[in-house]
């Protein structure tokens, strides 16, 4: 009788094995498939939206974009593009307005009134813009666009920086 119970629990324990590793298995195939397809859809929207403004939206509502994204943008600028830094430490040329990031809020009306419009907000590194894009999200812009690194980031990829005195 034990012999049976013993062979019984072994069996058991051999399907249960069998079963988790296989969806184990099953599931790295699919993550690799869907990272497959994730960069495919990735190549294919920068190669059909070249010079446009392109990206997923983040968990705040807002997209993430590089500079090598930005410079292909501003070939056929269509967005308001926002210097959103305080104090002033230089600017990317056809830059449209300057407004303090902590005072987004209360510059209603330096923005566009269309809450469609497209918005580009930078600052020296990123940490700025990122807290402007989430109060002009909260304010029901619907597409806002945070430059990833700021001015650094874009005078590092070789863009120029301009400092006015």
């Amino acid at each position: 009788m034990k012999k049976y119970m013993l062979l019984a629990l072994i069996g058991v324990f051999a399907i249960l094995g069998a079963y988790f590793l296989g969806e184990k298995g099953k599931n790295l195939d699919a993550t690799k498939t869907k990272a497959e397809e994730k960069a495919t859809v990735l190549s294919e929207n920068k190669n059909s939206q070249e010079g446009s403004l392109y990206g997923k939206k983040n968990r705040f509502g807002y997209i993430d974009i590089d500079s090598d994204t930005l410079a292909s943008a501003m070939k056929n600028k269509d967005f308001v593009l926002i210097n959103v830094h305080i104090p002033y430490q230089g600017e990317i040329a056809r830059t449209d307005k300057f407004i303090p990031y902590n005072k987004i809020a209360k510059n209603k009306d330096l923005l566009p009134k269309d809450k469609s419009a497209k918005i580009v907000l930078y600052c020296l590194a990123g940490g700025m813009s990122s807290k402007a894009a989430r109060d002009l999200k909260l304010l029901g812009y619907e597409n806002v666009y945070n430059l990833k690194g700021g001015m650094i980031s874009w005078k590092e990829k070789g863009y120029e920086v301009i400092i006015k005195n």
